[in-house]
């Protein structure tokens, strides 16, 4: 019953979350870089988790807790990693669309990306998938703690 609460709970805001990372991360690419250069990729990234995963996760958790009578904080936490996990997944599957249709990417955030990761492989060489993978563990442990924030908004502390 919880695994698909989790589910529940993480699929509307992942699916909201797309479309403001479409919405706003092919302007944040578009502005950031000829700037920023080699560390747009980082830089925008790290804003969109800030601005868009944090709020989703705390969205997700804050949902799953209110359906949840006996939630703990450690189902806000794993409310925030289902979110972030689910969230990367829709990414995937859009990217692997984008090779059949552009239609849905309505703003040009593919080749936003893909120009700006690969300036940021050029320009971090050898070391690009170990900044890839610390951006990935910064966005978890983010989202987890987004987990928490929504799990206690929700009132899950007098819950647990």
């Amino acid at each position: 019953m919880k695994v698909r609460s989790y589910f529940i709970s993480a699929v509307l805001p992942a699916a909201f979350g797309l479309v403001l990372g479409e919405l706003l991360m092919a302007r944040m690419f578009a502005l950031f870089q000829p700037v920023l250069g080699a560390m747009t990729f980082l830089t925008v990234e790290v804003v969109g988790a800030l601005l868009i995963d944090f709020p989703m996760a705390c969205l997700s958790a804050f949902i799953f807790t209110r359906k949840q009578n006996q939630a703990k904080p450690r189902d806000g936490v794993f409310t925030g990693a289902a979110f972030v996990t689910t969230f990367l997944l829709f990414i995937v599957v859009m990217m692997v669309i984008r090779q059949f249709t552009n239609a849905f990417d309505l703003f040009g955030l593919y080749e936003s990306v893909t120009v700006a990761a690969q300036t940021s492989r050029e320009g971090f060489g050898g070391i690009f998938p170990v900044v890839v993978l610390a951006f990935l563990a910064f966005e978890y442990l983010l989202c987890m703690t987004a987990g928490l924030v929504g799990f206690e908004l929700a009132g899950g502390g007098c819950n647990g």
